[in-house]
């Protein structure tokens, strides 16, 4: 990591994403290898799905941000009220997923709520 920091003159974050993270270290004989201090440098973080009380609030924020700096593209609170009420009450998705989803829809909520359809 130090070489890391001296190429680019700050701390260095690396995010390592895995599903198996407790698995990764079963071929490390903890005595010999550390396994301790190694596992200590990692902050491990795990995602719960969203479900439509989260996908509301996410939109909603996001409205916000636009209200705020793009005003042409915010929509009225009952026309988002509107949208929100369409998103099955059982949804659930992943924070990936829902970021592809937005990406997808370029931040249209009208078009992201059409996109995200029933239960993943």
């Amino acid at each position: 990591m130090d070489l890391l920091n001296e190429k680019v003159g700050s701390p260095t974050y690396l995010i390592f994403c895995t599903n198996n993270f407790d698995s990764l270290w079963d071929d490390l004989d903890e005595k010999h290898s550390h396994l301790a201090a190694l596992k200590d440098r990692f902050f491990q973080m795990r995602f719960e799905r969203l479900d439509k009380e989260n996908i509301t609030e996410i939109l909603q924020h996001i409205n916000k941000l636009f209200e705020e700096n793009l005003p042409e593209k915010a929509m009225e609170k009952e026309d988002l009220s509107r949208l929100t009420a369409l998103i099955s009450d059982n949804q659930s998705i992943t924070v990936r997923k829902l970021h592809q989803l937005l990406i997808r829809s370029m931040y249209n909520i009208e078009t992201f709520v059409e996109r995200l359809g029933g239960p993943e």
